[in-house]
Protein backbone atom coordinates (compact mmCIF):
# COMPACT_ATOMS: atom_id res chain seq x y z
CA UNK A 1 0.00 0.00 0.00
CA UNK A 2 1.56 3.54 -0.64
CA UNK A 3 0.07 6.54 0.85
CA UNK A 4 1.00 9.90 -1.34
CA UNK A 5 -0.20 13.18 0.55
CA UNK A 6 0.23 16.03 -2.66
CA UNK A 7 1.39 19.21 -2.46
CA UNK A 8 -2.21 20.65 -2.39
CA UNK A 9 -2.64 17.93 0.90
CA UNK A 10 -4.99 15.82 -0.74
CA UNK A 11 -4.62 12.29 0.10
CA UNK A 12 -4.15 9.77 -2.50
CA UNK A 13 -4.15 5.51 -0.95
CA UNK A 14 -2.99 2.90 -3.57
CA UNK A 15 -3.68 -0.84 -1.96
CA UNK A 16 -2.35 -3.83 -3.86
CA UNK A 17 -3.76 -7.06 -4.62
CA UNK A 18 -3.89 -9.57 -2.03
CA UNK A 19 -4.44 -12.50 -3.97
CA UNK A 20 -8.43 -12.80 -2.65
CA UNK A 21 -9.91 -11.68 -5.94
CA UNK A 22 -7.65 -14.03 -8.04
CA UNK A 23 -8.85 -17.32 -5.90
CA UNK A 24 -12.25 -15.90 -5.90
CA UNK A 25 -12.58 -15.55 -9.74
CA UNK A 26 -10.64 -18.66 -10.34
CA UNK A 27 -13.24 -20.47 -7.94
CA UNK A 28 -16.33 -18.89 -9.91
CA UNK A 29 -14.75 -20.45 -13.37
CA UNK A 30 -13.61 -23.96 -12.08
CA UNK A 31 -17.79 -24.13 -9.92
CA UNK A 32 -18.93 -22.61 -13.81
CA UNK A 33 -17.28 -26.06 -15.27
CA UNK A 34 -18.08 -28.39 -12.52
CA UNK A 35 -21.69 -26.74 -12.44
CA UNK A 36 -22.18 -27.49 -16.61
CA UNK A 37 -21.65 -31.12 -15.75
CA UNK A 38 -24.71 -30.76 -13.70
CA UNK A 39 -26.49 -28.68 -15.90
CA UNK A 40 -26.44 -26.04 -12.96
CA UNK A 41 -23.28 -23.75 -14.16
CA UNK A 42 -24.43 -20.23 -12.26
CA UNK A 43 -25.04 -22.34 -9.28
CA UNK A 44 -21.35 -23.54 -9.56
CA UNK A 45 -19.74 -20.54 -10.37
CA UNK A 46 -21.48 -18.90 -7.01
CA UNK A 47 -20.37 -21.94 -4.75
CA UNK A 48 -16.60 -22.03 -6.64
CA UNK A 49 -16.05 -18.44 -5.43
CA UNK A 50 -17.57 -18.54 -2.14
CA UNK A 51 -15.29 -22.13 -2.59
CA UNK A 52 -12.10 -19.95 -4.08
CA UNK A 53 -12.13 -16.99 -1.31
CA UNK A 54 -12.75 -19.55 1.76
CA UNK A 55 -10.06 -21.65 0.54
CA UNK A 56 -7.50 -18.35 0.46
CA UNK A 57 -8.66 -16.83 3.17
CA UNK A 58 -7.61 -20.59 5.38
CA UNK A 59 -4.07 -20.82 3.60
CA UNK A 60 -3.01 -17.36 3.98
CA UNK A 61 -5.66 -15.62 6.29
CA UNK A 62 -6.39 -12.27 6.34
CA UNK A 63 -3.75 -10.25 5.05
CA UNK A 64 -4.19 -6.63 5.52
CA UNK A 65 -3.18 -4.06 7.36
CA UNK A 66 -5.16 -2.00 10.64
CA UNK A 67 -7.34 0.64 8.89
CA UNK A 68 -6.50 2.62 12.09
CA UNK A 69 -2.96 2.23 11.94
CA UNK A 70 -3.58 3.65 8.12
CA UNK A 71 -5.44 6.41 9.29
CA UNK A 72 -2.71 7.34 11.87
CA UNK A 73 0.00 7.15 9.31
CA UNK A 74 -1.93 9.41 6.79
CA UNK A 75 -2.98 11.48 9.14
CA UNK A 76 0.89 12.15 10.30
CA UNK A 77 1.56 12.52 6.19
CA UNK A 78 3.05 16.15 5.72
CA UNK A 79 1.73 17.80 1.97
CA UNK A 80 4.89 16.07 -0.68
CA UNK A 81 5.27 13.12 1.81
CA UNK A 82 4.48 9.47 0.99
CA UNK A 83 4.37 6.05 2.96
CA UNK A 84 5.24 2.39 2.06
CA UNK A 85 3.45 -0.11 3.61
CA UNK A 86 4.50 -3.78 3.11
CA UNK A 87 3.46 -7.12 4.10
CA UNK A 88 6.36 -9.12 3.22
CA UNK A 89 6.39 -13.08 4.09
CA UNK A 90 10.05 -13.56 2.49
CA UNK A 91 12.63 -11.13 1.01
CA UNK A 92 16.04 -11.45 -0.40
CA UNK A 93 17.62 -9.08 2.34
CA UNK A 94 20.60 -8.27 0.66
CA UNK A 95 19.11 -7.23 -2.70
CA UNK A 96 16.27 -5.26 -1.38
CA UNK A 97 18.62 -3.12 0.79
CA UNK A 98 20.76 -2.03 -2.41
CA UNK A 99 17.71 -1.12 -4.58
CA UNK A 100 16.75 1.47 -1.87
CA UNK A 101 17.27 4.58 -3.14
CA UNK A 102 14.87 7.34 -1.09
CA UNK A 103 15.75 8.06 2.19
CA UNK A 104 13.25 7.69 4.96
CA UNK A 105 12.47 5.83 7.99
CA UNK A 106 10.81 2.58 10.03
CA UNK A 107 7.82 3.42 11.97
CA UNK A 108 6.87 -0.13 12.90
CA UNK A 109 8.08 -3.65 12.24
CA UNK A 110 8.17 -7.02 13.03
CA UNK A 111 11.82 -7.61 11.67
CA UNK A 112 14.49 -8.65 14.33
CA UNK A 113 16.54 -5.60 15.44
CA UNK A 114 19.50 -7.23 13.56
CA UNK A 115 17.83 -6.83 10.81
CA UNK A 116 15.69 -3.02 11.30
CA UNK A 117 19.45 -1.98 12.07
CA UNK A 118 20.50 -2.62 8.41
CA UNK A 119 17.11 -1.46 6.91
CA UNK A 120 17.35 1.93 8.74
CA UNK A 121 21.21 2.42 8.16
CA UNK A 122 20.26 2.20 3.96
CA UNK A 123 17.45 4.66 4.55
CA UNK A 124 19.12 6.68 5.96
CA UNK A 125 22.70 6.50 3.82
CA UNK A 126 19.86 6.73 0.48
CA UNK A 127 20.68 9.84 -1.43
CA UNK A 128 17.31 10.50 -3.20
CA UNK A 129 19.07 10.85 -6.01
Amino acid sequence: MVLVRDEDGTLDVRQGSTGVASATAGGAMYGGLIGLVFLAPLFGMAVGAVGGRAAWKSMFGDVGVAEDFVKELSDQLKPGGAALIMLVRKMDLEGMLQRIEVPGQVIRTSLNSDVEAQLDAALAAADGA
